[in-house]
């Protein structure tokens, strides 16, 4: 009923429309107006609670995509109108690539992305991880950089701080926002080698992370301390959040692991070693905070290896599509 709110159905109409604006604009100065009224439609969603959190949050994700903005904006005169008021003409590109990366929330312009995130309900947290990474991501792919090394250092750092803050968060919120800062550089390193891959990574991601949150929205956790709780954790929503964690650790044979298989060969066959390394590097510290995460969900399940057989399938239905990739993994390699 929440979502059927008229103002609550114009604002997401809004939000969808200027994504899409910005994915088929040919125009830089188009894209950022689309972008400003993005941003004009998710401040009142995060406002429609009571919670002076999430209107914290809102205060901080303004001030963020402001700035962002605003290099991007002073950026794209300079080089369109030849303003080039430093030595090199190529500063411009860089800087508006700067400030799609604050947009994005990537490493080491992350200093806003978890705090928002940790302040705000699972819903937003699931716009704000998944579809608001839409149009800057579009964005970076469009722009010509004159130098990938950029973009690709960049990646190294948001996978190294993606999985060394993580290892330190107890709140789940906090904990989900370094994971998917992590998984920003492995998005930023496909994308550079390949839209189509960068594109199916995005999707698997978003597809995971989406259904995590939403999972762990039903089951009402926000933070580690409460799985170590005496709350109970039925088995669906056990087995689910403990299958959507391996994937999003990339895990084989779980669908997570397929597109960093691609992205790994793709890195290795360009020669781009020291990347490829860091982010192996970045996943394998993602994944032991995901396996401290599923011990704690198991401490705290009502003992899902002994119950009767699952029977809401409408809740394994996400468990089900991302356990079993396998058969199609022929198509895609």
């Amino acid at each position: 009923m929440y979502l059927l709110l008229p103002h609550i159905m114009l604002f997401m109409t809004t939000l969808i429309i200027s994504t899409f604006a910005v994915i088929s604009s040919n125009s830089f100065l188009i894209m950022w107006a689309a972008l400003e009224l993005n941003l004009m439609s998710l401040i009142p969603l995060m406002l429609t609670s009571n919670n002076k959190l999430e209107s914290e949050a809102a205060v901080k994700y303004f001030l963020a995509q402001a700035l962002g903005s605003s290099i991007f904006l002073i950026s794209y005169l300079t080089h369109s109108q030849n303003l080039i008021l430093i030595m090199n003409q190529d500063m411009p590109l860089i800087f508006m690539s700067i400030a799609l990366m604050i947009k994005l929330g990537a490493a080491p312009t992350h200093f806003w992305f978890p705090s928002v995130m940790s302040s705000t309900s699972w819903l937003m947290c699931i716009l704000l991880a998944t579809w608001q990474k839409v149009a800057p991501l579009a964005m970076i792919s469009f722009m010509f950089l004159p130098s990938k090394k950029i973009i690709f250092l960049i990646a190294m750092m948001s996978g190294l701080i993606g999985g060394i803050m993580g290892m330190n968060q107890t709140q789940l919120t906090a904990l989900l926002a370094y994971s998917s800062i992590g998984h920003l550089g492995w998005i930023l390193s496909a994308l550079f080698n390949s839209i189509y891959m960068g594109i199916l990574y995005f999707l698997i991601y978003a597809i995971t992370t989406g259904s995590l949150m939403l999972t762990l929205h039903l089951t009402n956790i926000y933070s580690i301390k409460q799985t170590s709780t005496n709350l109970m954790i039925s088995p669906n929503k056990y087995f689910i959040s403990v299958i959507l964690l391996l994937s999003l650790g990339g895990l084989p044979p779980l669908l997570g692991f397929i597109p960093k298989l691609m992205v790994l060969d793709t890195l290795i066959t360009n020669l781009h070693l020291l990347l490829a390394m860091t982010l192996i590097l970045s996943s394998t510290m993602n994944l032991s905070y995901y396996l401290t995460l599923v011990f704690n969900l198991y401490i705290t399940s009502t003992n899902p290896m002994t119950t009767k057989p699952l029977s809401q399938l409408n809740l394994l239905t996400p468990s089900i599509i991302i356990s079993f990739p396998l058969f199609i993994t022929p198509i895609l390699v």
